[in-house]
């Protein structure tokens, strides 16, 4: 039940750091409409529009061809993507594109 409390991924890293073997219940429950929507945030997710302060956010306009391909409301699509990109990006996880997609130790482009 940790996933469901709020303690989401943190508290299985605290479960694994003590030692303690995380049970079925503790897990996210599998996605089943969403899976869709992530298939399509996975395609794109890269196409992002950044300034000279860093990352912007998802360049949606990407996204509307494929939202239009799976005939879903538009507003509702794009309002889940909304919630994925922001959850992701509230990680803080800088988003580093290399010319050999490969990445060095501290996260820069080798």
């Amino acid at each position: 039940m940790a996933w469901f409390r709020g303690g989401g991924l943190y508290a299985l890293e605290q479960f694994q750091a003590l030692g303690i073997t995380p049970t079925a219940a503790d897990y996210p429950p599998a996605l089943s409409w969403e899976h869709a929507v992530w298939r399509v945030y996975e395609q794109c997710q890269r196409q992002v529009r950044v300034s000279f302060g860093g990352l912007i956010g998802l360049d949606y306009n990407v996204f509307l061809p494929l939202i239009a391909r799976q005939d879903w409301h538009h507003d509702t699509a794009l309002a889940l993507l909304g919630a994925i990109e922001n959850a992701v990006t509230s990680k803080d996880v800088p988003v580093v594109d290399t010319p050999d997609g490969q990445d060095d130790e501290d996260g820069h482009g080798t």
